[in-house]
């Protein structure tokens, strides 16, 4: 992983959130998640930890790698709990009748600040930015993905509840610095403070501030990702491309159910939240541990080209085939966990087990259905095609 040093840019306070670039006459768009998607760990996350929540960090100071990571370790705990708050109340606000009932220091928004104003008061955003290079994780696959991307014409777009600088910055360890530059982000992002003055480096800012922006999602989390997805869903059938969406958490659920293809990114020992939305919702998806699974998806859509009705029946396809057997994989999961909690005498964890088999079935039905439709679909185009 590179770790030559990184000049980080801030943007022009007075241009914060530049309108989205809207990518015409294009029949593929990917649009994709930063934290946990494209990185293997939330970078975020591994501030609040080994920085803002860490009680051996101190501003100036060095401390051992021991101390440091023992702090780092207390550090999430800390984040856990206080992560652990926020679900409790979604849960409890949901029963009572939705996100509305939600206090605002409960929120994504208020807590995410909190966390990340903790770092801002001990290191300057460039420091983090090399502390970032130097230690998140990131899918190497999707350096193959953006290449052939590029090289085919197809638009990625990052939508983030990260910050701009610190995400081109963490990006370019995969691709070029021009490439970097060419890559539309859209997420929150962050103003340079004066320490002695304000207390803390930088502050970060919401593309969509909790006062002057109407949407729940939006209030909760500081960015509705379906606001980067809805300008391509808005547009009728013959200019509306096929839109990829790469997520793995919370946030992507807005943007998630709009996607024609929707890529679910699973990482090893994580848990991962939009698959289980997914699975609640019955929102059919494809689950990838890398973006280099996520290629041949991508590629073989991509050859349909202005053919609209065979893209779209194939991207259909595509997400069919992988429920199929990923609702087989559910099945037989489910039925093995129902069986240990049967053992245990665990009524409550047999029926949460034996739901989890009925979706899973419901799932396998549906993807049954939508897989014989679409080939008939591809079938007459073919026919079509060979037509003398």
């Amino acid at each position: 992983m590179a770790t030559q040093e990184y000049k980080l840019e801030f943007d022009d306070p007075s241009n914060l959130f530049p309108q989205q670039k809207i990518y015409d006459n294009q029949k593929v768009v990917v649009l994709s998640d930063w934290d946990g998607t494209i990185t293997n760990m939330d970078s975020n996350d591994w501030m609040t930890d080994n920085i803002g929540y860490n009680p051996y960090w101190v501003e100036g100071q060095t401390v051992d790698a021991e101390t440091t990571a023992k702090g780092g370790v207390e550090g999430r705990s800390r984040r856990i709990e206080e992560n652990v708050i926020i679900l409790r109340q979604k849960e409890t606000a949901a029963l009572a009748g939705g996100e509305a009932e939600i206090r605002q220091e409960h929120t994504f928004n208020f807590l995410f600040k909190k966390m990340m104003d903790s770092v801002a008061k001990k290191i300057p955003l460039e420091e983090c930015a090399q502390l970032l290079r130097a230690n998140i994780k990131l899918d190497t696959g999707f350096t193959q993905f953006y290449n052939w991307c590029e090289q085919s014409g197809v638009p990625v777009v990052i939508v983030s509840s990260g910050m701009k600088p610190t995400i081109r910055a963490v990006l370019s360890n995969l691709v070029k610095p021009e490439q970097v530059a060419q890559i539309q982000i859209i997420s929150n992002n962050v103003v340079k403070c004066d320490k002695e003055k304000d207390g803390q480096h930088w502050r970060i800012v919401y593309i969509h501030d909790n006062e002057n922006y109407s949407s729940a999602d939006g209030k909760i989390h500081g960015h509705d990702k379906s606001q980067a997805i809805l300008p391509y869903v808005s547009r009728d059938k013959a200019t509306r491309p096929t839109l990829f969406f790469f997520g793995d958490g919370v946030s992507d659920m807005s943007a998630a159910k709009h996607a024609d293809v929707l890529f679910v990114k699973l990482n090893e020992g994580t848990h991962n939240d939009l698959m289980r939305f997914c699975r609640q919702e019955g929102i059919h998806h494809i689950r990838v541990r890398s973006f280099a699974e996520a290629l041949p998806v991508v590629q073989r859509v991509k050859a349909c080209g202005e053919d609209d009705a065979r893209r779209e029946a194939t991207a259909r396809v595509e997400v069919a085939k992988a429920m199929i057997g990923q609702s087989v994989e559910d099945v037989q999961v489910g039925i093995a966990e129902a069986e240990e909690a049967s053992k245990a005498g665990d009524k409550e964890a047999v029926g949460r087990a034996m739901g989890v088999v009925k979706r899973a079935e419901e799932a396998l039905e549906k993807a049954k259905a939508t897989l014989e439709e679409s080939v008939k679909v591809l079938l007459e185009s073919a026919r079509k095609g060979v037509e003398v």
